[in-house]
């Protein structure tokens, strides 16, 4: 049985999978730059956030990444915890950048 935390992930995963699809689908069809920004910005807010979710182990409550070896040193972990949360919160302040209007020069 699968844990929470990994039913999450997995559709965290699907999601971004649909956000890009659905993104090269607008700017194929429609041809809405700014919507595919924002579409793309939702995914790199997603893809940091089960990152996050990575570094949960179920079993020992520690912090690890699956992108790297479990063997790796822990610097090298903990490198991609801050990639990864520099990434969620970068992403937040571009959408709301976005939604307000700060960027108009995407049209």
């Amino acid at each position: 049985m699968k844990s929470k935390i990994e039913k999450v992930k997995n559709r965290i995963s699907q999601i971004c999978i649909g956000l890009i699809l659905s993104a090269l689908f607008v700017y194929i069809f429609f041809g809405n730059e700014k919507l595919v920004v924002q579409l793309l910005v939702v995914v790199f807010f997603l893809w940091g956030l089960k990152t996050i979710l990575d570094y949960k182990d179920d079993s020992t409550m520690h912090l690890y990444v699956q992108i790297v070896p479990p063997d790796a040193p822990e610097i090298e972990r903990a490198v991609w915890f801050w990639i990864a949360v520099f990434l969620v919160v970068s992403s937040v302040i571009l959408f709301v950048k976005l939604l307000i209007g700060s960027y108009d020069y995407l049209y």
